[in-house]
């Protein structure tokens, strides 16, 4: 049994699993785990950026601007299980939680993210030991034209004012 200091709260932080694009996330997302595990926290929480949604054949940014990464995911699409990853980071014992990241819309909408993570809003709020966290959704930008949109199907590479709350 840990020891907490009165008004403590421990947790267990990571982002950037790309699991389409990085080629050791189960290794990476079960080290995570275990150590979480091991440390007895109070919740674990991903910062983004955990694998894409849908295929990757649908990009709507400008050829000019289409990232290196993006090309090559759609060339060559990656054959990883991301919903038993997803189901293994969901299944944690204890609270675990999602944010959005930025990759999570390359080649799709925000709402196909939220509905794969479960997610019934982009922004929240929970509760831990007396702590109040807030959960941002930074998946917008502005337009040229001054009109915030959302990050949705890579557009956002084409934006020079990002992100935008």
């Amino acid at each position: 049994m840990k020891t907490v200091e009165p008004g403590s709260v421990t947790f267990a932080v990571f982002t950037d699993l790309h699991l389409d694009i990085i080629h050791d996330g189960r290794r990476r997302l079960t080290e995570f785990l275990a150590a979480a595990r091991q440390h007895d926290v109070d919740f674990i929480i991903q910062l983004g950026d955990f694998c894409y949604p849908e295929d990757t054949t649908r990009c709507d940014c400008s050829p000019e601007n289409l990232p290196v990464n993006l090309l090559h995911a759609m060339q060559h699409p990656a054959d990883v299980p991301k919903l038993e990853l997803l189901r293994q980071f969901n299944s944690f014992e204890k609270p675990h939680y999602h944010v959005l990241g930025n990759h999570e819309f390359d080649f799709s909408a925000k709402e196909q993210t939220m509905k794969l993570y479960g997610m019934d809003s982009a922004y929240y709020s929970f509760r831990c030991r007396g702590w109040r966290f807030l959960v941002l959704d930074c998946s917008s930008f502005r337009t040229r034209e001054g009109k915030t949109e959302d990050y949705r199907y890579g557009n956002y590479f084409d934006s020079d004012d990002l992100p935008y709350i």
